[in-house]
């Protein structure tokens, strides 16, 4: 009786320690699970630029069909903001953007294309300044004067 009853136990213990594999099997695969860069929209999206630094800028997605892409609840500079994200202009796309009045073009409205990497210029100098606070989703964009 005593060896069935022992038996049964380490049965019992066999059959925990695969379930417990089998568990963080399932935690591996999952964890392991990204966000792939096809997720992005292939075309041109509109934004609005919350504030611009050498380059670097805050966006705030403007088409409620990639909401999702943002951070919500935002606060920067005493405002919350929706659907919002970090990224850095290359010297090319600065220089497209419409000027404004003065050097602020915070509000302005336009059209950006996602990028799988970031634009690069070895020529171009750009100051070293960055903004204090920023969403924590940063993406790779360029300004697009016109969407095809």
């Amino acid at each position: 009786m005593q060896r069935l009853i022992l038996a049964m136990g380490q049965c019992k213990k066999k059959i925990m320690k695969k379930q417990i594999v089998a568990l963080c099997l399932v935690i591996f695969l999952i964890s392991g699970c990204t966000k792939n860069e096809t997720d992005l929209p292939a075309g041109c999206i509109s934004v609005k630029l919350i504030k611009e630094m050498c380059g670097n800028a805050i966006l705030q997605i403007q088409d409620s069909k990639y909401y999702n892409l943002g951070v919500d609840n935002f606060t920067f500079e005493g405002k919350t903001y929706d659907h919002v994200f970090t990224t850095r202009f290359s010297c090319q796309s600065l220089a497209a953007m419409p000027q404004t009045l003065t050097a602020d073009r915070s509000g302005l409205v336009f059209n950006i294309k996602f990028l799988k990497e970031p634009e690069t210029d070895s020529t171009c100098a750009t100051c070293l300044a960055v903004l204090s606070n920023t969403p924590n989703k940063y993406y790779a964009t360029k300004y697009m004067k016109t969407c095809d």
